[in-house]
């Protein structure tokens, strides 16, 4: 889900001229591992706050359900590893990361699964 929502929005955004700029995005958009970044960031930040909500509802933490059918670097060359975790790095609070985590967390809301308050960031 995380993964999908940062596709969706980021085509949606490379679309509608007011939406890439919200988002701080260059007309030809990112490159694959600037967008792989941002995805990462995405799945990351999502997990963080489902354990941290889990644990403060006194609940176990539970693994996304099925397969991610995005697997993040999967497919990078080693030679781009370090260009890939520096871009992660500087990824986690982006106009796309944020936008998409919002999404993630107003579809999980109707889901019953345990989420994360701003509070817990």
């Amino acid at each position: 889900m995380p993964a999908q929502a940062v596709a969706d929005l980021y085509k949606e955004a490379l679309q509608t001229e007011a939406l890439r700029s919200q988002m701080g995005l260059r007309k030809k958009g990112l490159s694959q591992l600037e967008l792989e970044a941002a995805v990462t960031a995405v799945v990351l930040r999502d997990a963080v706050n489902r354990l941290q909500a889990a644990v403060l509802d006194g609940a176990e933490a539970t693994a996304a359900p099925g397969p991610q059918r995005f697997a993040p670097g999967k497919e990078t060359p080693a030679f781009f590893e370090r260009r890939r975790q520096v871009l992660v790095a500087r990824a986690p609070h982006s106009p796309l990361v944020e936008a998409s985590l919002q999404i993630v967390r107003t579809i999980r809301e109707g889901d019953g699964v345990p989420k994360a308050d701003s509070a817990t960031r």
